[in-house]
């Protein structure tokens, strides 16, 4: 595990915007710019949310999955050091007066190269767990941080069989629940903050994803189940190959194929022009969008750097 130095200045002005947050779900802020071709492309800015989109949920979902267990008094996650799964889960237990712990990976989804500390201490994510009063920890790996929140949080009672301490509550990796309460929760959610806006005034709404566990994409079908969704899958393993799997079988979603390694250099320097995002991770769609958007389109962004 990997110490962290902290950057106070960064922490308190983050501590501030939690304090003077008191709505979860405000309306959709969307911001437009326009391609130089002319096209207009909206996008539902969720960067203005200190966790991003799960923060619209996050705290309900947990009130909801603890629901009477008074034993329950830390929330973990394992994830990757530029993922907003931990910040939903810290921002949670901040507000529930509960205490959590996040266990991350130095390689974000979609690379193969650990990140420099110093980027990583830098970085939104960072400052605002902190901020959150999370209790961070660093490793070279995925594998490692799952490894080591399990072993903090389980104990063994049998040959290939292990229980959670009663005081943990280990969060799901995107807040994907096996039962899909946070989907549904997100889908009414986003159904609410989207009453006055153009996403909802749209005859066609064509909604543009980067898609991870699948959470999101699946919350905005539940809100606007006419809409057409354009879906860039990233990551791998069972989450991503769920989510495929139900993307699939959805008429009005279209997955978009891999673009050539030419038409993907230098993405999040070009797209920095035009709005704020995750580089390397929700950012990923800009390309496509640059190719294949139609005026009016939209960007549902999740979160940014």
């Amino acid at each position: 595990m990997q110490p962290l130095s902290k950057n106070i200045k960064k922490i308190q002005l983050i501590e501030n915007i939690i304090k003077e947050t008191d709505n979860d779900n405000p309306d959709l802020y969307i911001e437009t710019f326009n391609l130089p071709d002319g096209r207009a492309i909206h996008i539902v800015q969720d960067s203005v949310l200190i966790t991003g989109t799960k923060q619209r949920v996050a705290v309900k979902f947990v009130k909801k999955m603890i629901g009477k267990n008074s034993e329950i008094k830390i929330l973990q996650y394992a994830g990757v050091w530029n993922g907003f799964g931990p910040l939903a889960t810290a921002y949670a237990a901040n507000k529930l007066k509960l205490k959590s712990e996040v266990f991350l990976s130095a390689v974000p989804t979609g690379s193969n190269l650990k990140t420099p500390l110093q980027k990583i201490e830098d970085s939104r994510q960072i400052n605002t767990l902190h901020a959150l009063g999370a209790e961070i920890h660093l490793y070279p790996t995925y594998k490692q941080a799952r490894n080591e929140e399990y072993e903090k949080s389980t104990v063994v009672i049998g040959k290939n069989e292990w229980s959670i301490k009663p005081e943990y509550m280990i969060m799901p990796m995107g807040l994907n629940d096996s039962e899909g309460i946070m989907i549904k929760m997100l889908g009414a959610a986003l159904k609410k903050a989207a009453a006055n806006s153009l996403v909802k005034s749209h005859k066609t709404t064509r909604i543009w994803l980067v898609c991870g566990t699948g959470g999101i994409m699946r919350a905005i079908n539940t809100a606007f189940p006419k809409a057409l969704l354009f879906i860039l899958f990233t990551g791998g393993g069972k989450y991503k190959d769920a989510a495929s799997e139900w993307a699939i079988s959805k008429k009005n979603i279209t997955i978009l194929d891999s673009l050539p390694e030419s038409e993907l250099k230098q993405y999040s320097e070009e797209r920095k022009k035009y709005y704020k995002s995750v580089a390397g991770y929700d950012d990923q769609i800009w390309p496509y969008i640059k190719k294949f958007a139609q005026d009016g389109d939209i960007i549902w962004n999740v979160a940014s750097d």
